[in-house]
């Protein structure tokens, strides 16, 4: 609705004293179907508005627009970890095969990046929270996503609505 109103005109406001805030399911089953619907939500809404809010906010000259269809068009980490490891490894395979190095070390340069920015967040937000030795889980935690995009991609978004059981149900 958000989108929708921002494309009609009416971009959101922030608020600051709003906040919202969400009990996390119990069990394996219920989060993993959780986190399924929130994933293929996110990706079915960058498909759909990424390229529309883009291009609607060159169009009409529109900042507020443009930049909620780039920050809308960064898909969930693990994907992007994912495509950029993809990526990597097809530039150094080219790399070796004596095609061109300059993509290798662009992706390179760009993980880096993504490297920087994940490990800054973590030491601002999350270092309390989440010790740093569950780093050693997170290539485990990156291919635990696996099914859930191949998933979204080979059958689509997740169509039904399911309540997610709460504690004491």
């Amino acid at each position: 609705m958000g989108i929708e109103f921002a494309l009609a005109g009416h971009p959101p406001l922030h608020c600051p004293r709003v906040e919202v805030s969400s009990e996390l399911p119990e069990g394996d089953d219920v989060a993993l179907g959780q986190r399924r619907r929130w994933e293929h939500g996110q990706l079915a809404t960058l498909r759909e508005y990424a390229p529309r809010l883009i291009g609607a906010g060159l169009r009409r000259g529109r900042l507020e627009l443009l930049a909620m269809g780039l920050d809308l068009a960064v898909p969930p980490l693990a994907l992007l970890v994912m495509m950029a490891g993809a990526a990597t490894a097809v530039a150094a395979i080219a790399a070796w095969l004596g095609v061109s190095t300059l993509p290798l070390t662009i992706l390179l340069g760009a993980l880096a990046l993504l490297a920087i920015a994940v490990l800054s967040t973590w030491a601002r937000f999350g270092g309390e929270k989440l010790p740093l030795r569950y780093a050693v889980v997170v290539p485990f935690y990156v291919l635990w996503k696996i099914p859930l995009y191949f998933t979204f991609f080979l059958k689509g978004k997740h169509k039904t609505w399911e309540r997610t059981r709460r504690k004491g149900e």
